[in-house]
């Protein structure tokens, strides 16, 4: 005895596509976006579904078409600040959709519709016509903030790394990291620091940075930055810690065995490795033609770079040398630049490993290891805990399994 057929739907020819239509045409006024971070990739793709099931209609990317921005697990402040990141970066006129915590979303998926936006929903701290947010909002951790190369505190960034070299020069490494982490918080502030009420709550910025940044609003030089600027120590370290090679305990020595320039460190060549002549004559090449770096490295003086890929002549704009005469500091730097090679499984974390500043990535690994229990370098992100190193085919992976919004390598200058 034979099973019956069963009987075949009766539906027009394109009911598939008019079924996969219906979820974006059912609350048309509602377009929603769910935010990655902190939701997880799996998370969001499983409400997406759910969503789109149920009639809403979910965008894949925040265009502005959204007018629901859903987060979970996010503050306010971390609310506002992605919101601003990415209404820079919209056409004008645009307006700004709503931030809302995820019981919105789940409260509507319930009702079978989206619910009245409700006060406790809303993600935003600062309504119309009370300015812009407070910094305090800013993370305290460099890599979960966007950081450009230009920014809009030139002036006191500069001299807060100012003293952060020179504490480097002086072997003390807690005031270097405080005083880079306040100019790099500096960095990243939306708009120009004009009083000291402005830093309020910032993370990173210590009594003695603040003093700094007080000094330089009130009279716009800041006398401590400028005694060391001047000072015959500071030039000549900064100097000599240019040369490839040259750290700072052997600066230091130079120091106190009384050199003070190029010119006298060419003439005791006993003190310089093969690398650190070449690089000390490529730097005091002043020819007025231009002469190519691949044949300025064919010179017996570069023969020693066994791992140089080339050597790149740059210009510097004036006044970023210091120490000595105009001929020991000429208006460009040489910088080496080296060919790394990495397996295939290992280019993304080494991709990573060596974007951005050495702020930037010092930070990345520290919130790597103190927030999420994980270590990281340029090989690999390695779980202790369960002894096995986490896959990772891009870099958008990496921050993805710490938990991060994703930073081009444009916005890692911290």
């Amino acid at each position: 005895m034979l099973p019956k057929r069963r009987r075949a739907r009766v539906g027009s020819p394109s009911g598939d596509a008019a079924s996969s239509a219906l979820p974006s045409t059912r609350f048309p006024g509602v377009a929603i976006y769910l935010v990655e971070p902190h939701m997880g990739r799996s998370r969001r793709a499983f409400l997406t579904r759910l969503a789109r099931s149920k009639g809403f209609r979910v965008l894949d990317s925040c265009s502005s078409e959204v007018t629901h921005v859903v987060m979970e697990q996010i503050s306010a402040e971390e609310a506002i600040s992605w919101q601003e990141r990415r209404m820079a970066a919209a056409p004008p006129g645009c307006s700004p959709p709503a931030l809302l915590d995820i019981s919105w979303f789940t409260e509507s998926l319930a009702a079978g519709q989206p619910v009245p936006v409700e006060c406790r929903h809303r993600l935003e701290v600062a309504g119309p016509g009370k300015g812009p947010p407070s910094p305090a909002w800013m993370p305290t951790y460099a890599c979960q903030r966007p950081t450009p190369l230009t920014h809009h505190n030139t002036s006191l960034t500069e001299a807060l790394e100012t003293l952060a070299e020179a504490a480097g020069f002086e072997g003390s490494e807690g005031r270097l990291l405080a005083f880079c982490r306040a100019a790099s918080v500096l960095k990243a502030l939306p708009s120009p620091v004009t009083t000291l009420s402005q830093l309020q709550g910032l993370p990173q910025l210590g009594e003695h940075s603040s003093r700094v940044v007080q000094e330089l609003l009130e009279h716009g030089v800041c006398e401590e930055v400028e005694r060391v600027r001047s000072s015959e120590r500071y030039q000549t370290m900064k100097l000599f810690t240019q040369v490839f090679g040259v750290g700072v305990r052997t600066a230091d020595r130079w120091y106190r065995e009384g050199l003070r320039t190029l010119d006298d460190l060419r003439e005791q060549p006993q003190k310089l490795t093969q690398q650190q002549k070449g690089l000390i004559l490529y730097h005091q090449h002043q020819h007025s033609r231009w002469e190519s770096p691949t044949r300025l490295a064919q010179q017996s003086h570069m023969d020693a770079f066994e791992r140089s890929f080339c050597i790149l002549r740059l210009p510097q704009p004036p006044g970023a040398a210091v120490g000595g005469s105009p001929r020991s500091c000429p208006s460009w730097k040489a910088v080496r630049v080296d060919l790394v090679v990495v397996p295939i499984s290992q280019f993304p974390f080494a991709l990573l490993g060596w974007t951005g500043s050495k702020l930037f990535q010092r930070e990345l690994r520290r919130f790597s290891r103190k927030e999420k229990g994980l270590w990281l370098n340029s090989h690999g992100l390695f779980d202790p805990e369960q002894k096995t190193f986490l896959h990772a085919a891009s870099e958008e992976d990496i921050f993805r399994h710490l938990g991060l919004e994703y930073l081009p390598p444009e916005q890692r200058n911290a």
